[in-house]
């Protein structure tokens, strides 16, 4: 599920949204992932938003039992979870002028419009309207409007100012779509290269379409070709995994939490914390650890893990663990792993 909130400013509606989307995965059972990119056109607005800390009255309007799973209290300010905080990119973006983002699900732009003449205003929502997939939701602040663009939306609940996008209808481009190039040439019939006269900002969607489909191709080759890998703090927080590593992670218990005990398999939790103790305290090199892991109906899977230290100087240390065996362990897509079967 992919989100972007507009003129996010210092990042509050970014993480009650992101708090939203896990409370309701959490509750309906679903495993599905979700992302959001917030954005702000104020460098500062955006810098305090990436630290994720406010005075503890700030927080005063979330229910306890969220703001005890969601923030990390020292009693006078309250930080997001390391567990949410990464399921939210920050950037600065001008969206009056800038490309938007594409393939969303939900744009939530609630402090923006208002301050727009309306030319812009219907170049913003013009831009909403490419960017959503069909059926994708947006939500507007509570004075705030379609405009001229009101045929391209659905109304979900008119109160609050919540639309979907119309199946079928055209996709407002928010600049002329490039000329039509012609290739070959029938005399000679050797190949030429496309009259493309892309625009800057054509340039710039297809620039994001690039990175995003490089992205895709990158976690292929990464489920493909890499051995399961997770990299790791010497305080025992599961900051990435690998390739199949999958198999072995259950984020279903909630996104306020990644350490080992919490979302590793229970065979793997005592020989990686027993590893990351001995990191902390001593310069080791590389070393291996022999494991055995219940994959369920599968059975015991027997690996390797070996800890590579990647950081010695900050404080906590980072780690590389690889997963190695006489066979790689089931994709979850199979439905083998461990959070099918049990524990």
């Amino acid at each position: 599920v992919r989100a972007w909130v507009v003129g996010c400013a210092t990042g509050e509606e970014a993480y009650t949204i992101a708090i939203e989307l896990s409370e309701a995965m959490e509750k309906s059972g679903s495993d599905q992932e979700f992302r959001i990119i917030a954005t702000d056109v104020h460098r500062q607005s955006i810098d305090i938003a990436s630290v994720g800390t406010y005075p503890a009255d700030a927080t005063q309007g979330v229910p306890a039992p969220l703001r005890d799973k969601y923030f990390i209290s020292d009693g006078t300010r309250d930080t997001v979870a390391p567990g949410l905080r990464q399921r939210i990119i920050f950037s600065v973006h001008d969206a009056p002028s800038d490309p938007p983002f594409l393939d969303l699900d939900l744009i939530s732009c609630r402090n923006l419009l208002t301050s727009l003449k309306e030319p812009a205003q219907a170049q913003v929502i013009s831009m909403f309207a490419f960017g959503l997939r069909e059926g994708g939701a947006l939500l507007l602040g509570s004075s705030e409007t379609l405009g001229h663009h009101e045929e391209a939306f659905e109304v979900i609940d008119a109160r609050r100012r919540l639309f979907r996008k119309s199946p079928g209808r055209p996709e407002f481009a928010p600049v002329a779509p490039p000329p039509v190039g012609r290739w070959g040439n029938e005399t000679t019939n050797n190949w030429a290269e496309p009259n493309l006269r892309l625009s800057p900002e054509l340039r710039e969607f297809a620039d994001l379409r690039g990175r995003e489909a490089l992205m895709r191709a990158q976690d292929i080759l990464l489920a493909r070709y890499v051995p399961p890998s997770f990299l790791v703090t010497t305080d025992c927080e599961v900051l990435a995994w690998y390739g199949s590593a999958s198999a072995f992670i259950d984020t279903r218990s909630g996104v306020s939490e990644r350490s080992v005990d919490q979302i590793l398999h229970p065979d793997l939790r005592f020989i990686i914390n027993d590893a990351l103790d001995k990191l902390r305290t001593e310069d080791l090199p590389s070393f291996s650890r022999c494991a055995k892991i219940d994959m369920g109906e599968v059975g015991p899977l027997a690996v390797t893990l070996t800890f590579e230290p990647l950081d010695r100087t900050s404080r906590p240390g980072l780690v590389l663990i690889r997963v190695q065996g006489n066979a790689e362990p089931p994709s979850p897509s199979a439905g083998h792993d461990f959070l099918r079967h049990g524990r």
